[in-house]
């Protein structure tokens, strides 16, 4: 070995803890090999403009290269259903309290109108990060989210600091940029590690926000430079042959070290320390360009997890990565693109085909009108194609459109396609329900397993962050008037959680509405009708129907309301009385 190539491997002396964090990485990274190259296969297809930049054009001889984006499409399905389940209506979220003592109703409303109020500020961008897990969850079967706290400050036309938002921000974790232990029993349970690549400006303002990594990050940074100085000398060659690690998205570790940008490696979980013979649970460990341990200690949430929360659209057996729903329909996309094109060659042929010329025939052009000089034993034939395999090709496209779009559990009655046959308004639901099922169980399990537990991390954090008290704008249900009221840090602190129940209004309530319809058109109801609280009713109909803030219903309102008319026209009739007995008197 050389001087130089000794030399460049000594510069790189790696933390035992920063080495094995970044061993873990490459480790559980090679281990997903398989499901990242499916992801891509069908991120080919799903992006394709034609059929050159996919595998259907391989092994084939094609003319034409269309491509018909149906992965595509059902993906747009897909993603608007789901978004309009999550997020139907203003009260798509709810806090549910777990004792006595919480269930207090100006808690209850403290704690939910605070989130609300929070989510819907525009520096929180909560929707657009939910908006993005969606598209994981139907691209990769994946995702990934998290929480921060963040206080955003700009400077004003005077000079001055205003706060344009502080409070929790959620947080989406690309699926490529997390590994794990595939193996493990569950998410929850699994050591994980987190990648990501900042600028160096970026990653000294994350010094300011997390003080304990500040003098750590210094010393990092100044490390990085001494490196540059000492290599500034080294061509391309004399770094190739070093044996130091290599690092993801990067030609070679001269090109990272040159660059701005830096890789933090964050690890979630348990480790053994072999020198200390000691068990580490719940650590958190935050690692700079694989050699510099920047912070490790225990993880600082209250619930005592690691707050990185995932959900998978199809689980598998024995593997966390979970399958997309588009996934297994890539073979189906590689179908109807091979028959559409192999139809347009056929149609190709029929309309423009290749000609056999026999004998003696003179040089001519194919074209109407066209005269073709030809001796006595010449001849042109057209090699035509039979065309019943076109009419056959597009009967199986049409099928396999429909397959895609069932086995995908697209809600297909939402884009506008009933099936075929008339239907009662009540056989309509039932089949609608029917249909959907897949679709509803799949939006639920992305309530249950990421967004709630997300929202109730996200109200630890404004709670452990909280200082003095902090007014938020509370939407109060009479009148739909706006109050200002001042929340406080007791305010938040209960026992219970949020409760995402947006593909519930979706679809259990527009069920419960058809039921009661139902209900009252038949003849049953006026058995039960002496039976039925009209008070009740109308408090299950004011919250299935979501107008509670109208203040449609109240008890015997409609009653009050004919005892104030009739009042007002009787003073009216007294009136008109009065004056037209004054009016007789004066013309006497």
């Amino acid at each position: 070995m050389s001087d130089t190539v000794v030399e460049i491997d000594s510069l790189f002396d790696q933390d035992d803890i920063a080495q094995w964090v970044g061993q873990l990485w490459d480790k559980w990274n090679d281990a997903r090999h398989p499901h990242r190259a499916e992801v891509q296969e069908m991120r080919n297809f799903l992006f394709a403009t034609d059929t050159r930049s996919t595998s259907v054009d391989e092994n084939t001889d094609w003319n034409n290269s269309t491509t018909y984006p149906k992965l595509c499409q059902i993906r747009d399905n897909l993603n608007s259903n789901y978004i309009a389940a999550l997020f139907p209506n203003s009260d798509w979220l709810q806090w549910k309290a777990a004792s006595r003592e919480d269930a207090v109703l100006r808690k209850n409303k403290a704690i939910e109108s605070y989130m609300k109020v929070k989510l819907n500020q525009r520096g929180s961008e909560f929707k657009t990060a939910i908006k993005r897990a969606i598209l994981d969850y139907i691209d990769e079967g994946n995702v990934f989210m998290t929480a921060k706290f963040v206080e955003q400050v700009r400077m004003n036309a005077l000079g001055d600091e205003v706060v344009k938002y502080r409070g929790p921000v959620a947080v989406r974790i690309a699926p490529s940029d997390i590994v794990f232990n595939l193996r493990a029993n569950s998410f929850a349970s699994a050591d994980k590690v987190v990648r990501s690549v900042c600028t160096l400006g970026e990653l000294i303002l994350r010094g300011e926000d997390e003080p304990e990594m500040r003098e750590a990050i210094q010393k990092a940074l100044a490390y990085r430079d001494e490196i540059l100085k000492q290599t500034a000398s080294f061509d391309r060659s004399d770094w190739d042959k070093h044996k130091a690690f290599a690092i993801d998205g990067f030609g070679d570790l001269k090109e990272y070290f040159m660059s701005n940008t830096v890789e933090i490696l964050e690890f979630y979980g348990n480790y053994y320390d072999s020198d200390t013979n000691q068990l580490y649970t719940n650590q958190r460990i935050v690692v700079m360009d694989r050699m510099h341990v920047l912070s490790k200690g225990n993880l600082p949430g209250w619930m005592g997890s690691v707050p990185i929360y995932h959900v998978s659209w199809r689980q598998r057996d024995y593997n966390l990565w979970g399958m997309s729903p588009l996934a297994n329909l890539v073979g189906m996309q590689y179908r109807i693109d091979h028959l559409a094109n192999l139809r347009a060659d056929a149609m190709d042929l029929a309309v423009d085909p290749p000609l056999g010329v026999r004998g003696d025939v003179e040089e001519f052009i194919f074209a109407p009108g066209e005269r073709v000089e030809m001796g006595e034993s010449g001849d042109v034939i057209e090699l035509g194609k039979n065309l019943n395999g076109v009419i056959v090709a597009d009967q199986e496209i049409a099928q396999l459109e429909a397959r895609m779009e069932m086995m995908a559990g697209a809600p297909r009655e939402a884009m506008g396609i009933r099936s075929p046959g008339e239907k009662t308004a009540f056989e309509v639901s039932k089949l609608d329900n029917a249909a959907t099922r897949v679709f509803k169980e799949k939006i639920t399990q992305f309530e249950e397993e990421v967004l709630e537990p997300l929202l109730d991390y996200m109200l630890e954090l404004s709670v452990r962050y909280m200082s003095g008290n902090e007014t938020e704008n509370l939407v109060v249900n009479e009148n739909n008037r706006t109050e200002f009221r001042s929340i406080t840090r007791d305010d938040l602190m209960a026992s219970g959680q949020y409760k995402a129940v947006g593909s519930k209004h979706f679809g259990d309530q527009a069920l419960l509405v058809q039921n009661i319809n139902n209900l009252a058109n038949s003849r049953i109801f006026d058995i039960v009708a002496p039976h039925i609280s009209g008070v009740q009713m109308s408090k299950m109909m004011e919250t299935a129907l979501n107008i509670e803030d109208f203040g449609v219903f109240k008890e015997n309102a409609a009653i009050e309301e004919q005892m104030e008319t009739q009042s007002v026209a009787n003073a009216a009739q007294e009136t008109l009385a009065a004056r037209d007995a004054t009016e007789g008197d004066l013309e006497v």
